[in-house]
């Protein structure tokens, strides 16, 4: 659980050892059983100070549930 920007509440997963070519289908694709919230805009990529993707993504997902299944 995490405190969102206005004060409320969420639930955020973070994915770890990714491909660098992973986008976000792939994400989707991967937490199929999950509800992601905002669909693509609940996916974030962590980029390197090059711009390139680091192999991490923080994911915004809908409940407890969604985290205990991803």
């Amino acid at each position: 659980m995490m405190l969102g920007p206005e004060g409320g509440e969420g639930y955020v997963v973070k994915l770890r050892g990714l491909p660098w070519s992973c986008s976000i289908e792939d994400v989707q694709n991967f937490l199929s059983d999950c509800t992601i919230h905002d669909g693509v805009a609940g996916v974030h990529f962590i980029y390197t100070r090059e711009g390139r993707q680091s192999g991490e993504a923080f994911v915004e997902l809908e409940s407890e549930d969604d985290v205990k299944l991803a």
